[in-house]
């Protein structure tokens, strides 16, 4: 039997997790959530955050937990153009 790659994207709140909760639980299928792994990446204290936090300031973008601000981080990049890759 052929393995299928299935992949799901669409913009905020259209029924992607629910989608993909419904396929695990119905057909026992494996998800790889990438906001999982997003959000991973930027745990406190991993590599990538030290990077942000020495970008743009840890007063700037860090939460009082070490956490990442997001929504700073996303005022920073929706509102300067050239911080976009």
């Amino acid at each position: 039997m052929t393995k299928r790659l299935i992949g799901l994207t669409g913009g905020i709140a259209t029924g992607k997790s629910t989608v993909a909760n419904y396929l695990a639980t119905a057909y026992n299928l494996p998800i790889l959530d990438a906001d999982v792994y997003a959000r991973d990446a930027v745990s406190v204290r991993s590599p990538i955050l030290s990077q942000i936090a020495q970008r743009y300031g840890k007063s700037e973008i860090l939460l009082a937990d070490g956490n990442l601000n997001r929504a700073k981080l996303g005022e920073i990049i929706f509102h300067q153009p050239e911080e976009r890759i």
